[in-house]
């Protein structure tokens, strides 16, 4: 008997809701224990909740909810464009918003979603470029949608270089795509600073780039949970890179290309993590849209009850972590 994942794969708009409607009310749930756990004392809930949506926590944490939901959306749709897999599939859609959803410390980032909306309208303007004779115009485009970006996460602004590595893996690296590329980069820094400079004189540049690196990252202060969560995600994941990378050669050369330029982006953005000073959601949205993204080709192509399994053990770690966070 073979497992199939089609309501997974090719949901209806019936399936579309549930899911939408799944997302929204866990999403609460993690919400509902952070605000139990972390929060006033559980006797007082009414002043409890009158403080947190006074101080905004509340609409953040909507407003973020609905980026999600747009960003899923653009998810779908890149993958329908380009060459991730050989099928139409909804997964990674799905896939971002389950991890969306189940990390709670990204849920009041507002920064994050927008800049991750920029993000992922820059991929669709660089995965664009492969041969394509107006490839500096989408290379100009791209890195201005990421430096606006990084104008909400500074730390961004070295995803900049990683992407003129990705335009060797996409043949469209050349001295035109390079100059415009770093043109569009610079162009909304030179308009920020020159907007501080005309409306608050004097301005403190060294304040402007905010930079928290810290090298000395542990997992020490985080629960026994979190720890087996993390460690079962990279055994699932090295899993499924193992399981993408045995017949790569099989398959196209865009699929084989665009694959390695958001693993590259996936690995940046787990370095950058890995740097930052403190345990924050920060990054986790860019994290959780390269995952999906990168994951989506193995269990689409290789529908077998050993991958459909794998997939649904992760569902099943997931659940039991969000369970976790909703009543430690």
């Amino acid at each position: 008997m073979q497992l199939k994942l089609n309501s997974i794969h090719h949901p209806s708009y019936g399936q579309w809701t549930v899911y939408v409607l799944l997302a929204v009310v866990l999403w609460g749930a993690t919400y509902a224990g952070a605000f139990h756990t972390y929060s006033m004392p559980a006797d007082d809930w009414v002043r409890a909740l009158a403080a947190h949506l006074h101080d905004g926590s509340v609409g953040r944490n909507v407003a973020c909810l609905g980026l999600a939901l747009a960003n899923a959306v653009l998810l779908s749709l890149l993958t329908s464009r380009f060459a991730f897999v050989d099928t139409r599939t909804q997964l990674p859609a799905i896939t971002f918003l389950l991890l969306a959803t189940v990390w709670e410390p990204s849920h009041a980032k507002l920064e994050s979603y927008l800049a991750l909306l920029l993000f992922t309208g820059a991929l669709f303007r660089l995965l664009d470029m492969r041969r394509d004779p107006a490839a500096s115009e989408k290379a100009f485009s791209g890195s201005l949608l990421i430096a606006c970006a990084g104008l909400l996460i500074n730390d961004l602004m070295f995803l900049i270089p990683i992407c003129w590595l990705g335009f060797l893996l996409l043949q469209s690296f050349s001295l035109r795509t390079w100059l415009a590329s770093l043109m569009g980069a610079v162009a909304p820094w030179m308009l920020y600073g020159a907007g501080l400079y005309a409306f608050d004189p004097p301005v403190d540049w060294g304040g402007v780039f905010r930079l928290h690196f810290s090298f000395g990252f542990s997992l020490d202060g985080l629960m026994l949970p979190t720890k087996l969560y993390i460690g079962l995600l990279f055994v699932l994941f090295f899993i499924t890179l193992a399981g993408t990378y045995t017949d790569f050669q099989r398959k196209s050369d865009s699929t084989r290309r665009n694959l390695n330029f958001i693993l590259m982006i996936l690995v940046f953005f787990l370095l950058a993590f890995l740097a930052q000073a403190e345990f924050d959601g920060t990054l986790f949205p860019f994290i959780a849209l390269c995952f999906s993204l990168f994951i989506s080709n193995v269990y689409s192509i290789r529908r077998t009850n050993f991958y459909a399994v794998l997939y649904l053990v992760f569902l099943g770690v997931n659940l039991l972590f969000l369970i976790f966070n909703f009543v430690w």
